[in-house]
């Protein structure tokens, strides 16, 4: 799936979030909108995949949810 497939699901699911995010499609963007929301960056997490790919996690608060970036 690209990533406009994942936004439109993320609209179904959680439309407030989905437009925060529409057009942040690469990990500069991602940076920006995390220091505007105001979020801490110390609950980053980031997992490899392998040399070329890695998934860049933000927790959404307490309710146990994460936000997943795919980057290559």
């Amino acid at each position: 799936m690209e990533y406009l497939d994942h936004l439109t699901r993320l609209r179904s699911a959680d439309p407030e979030l989905a437009g925060r995010l529409d057009g942040v499609d690469c990990l500069e963007k991602v940076l920006t909108w995390v220091r505007q929301s105001g979020m801490r960056m110390d609950g980053f997490d980031m997992l490899t995949q392998d040399e070329y790919s890695h998934d860049f996690l933000i927790p959404l608060g307490g309710d146990g949810r994460w936000l997943v970036f795919g980057m290559t």
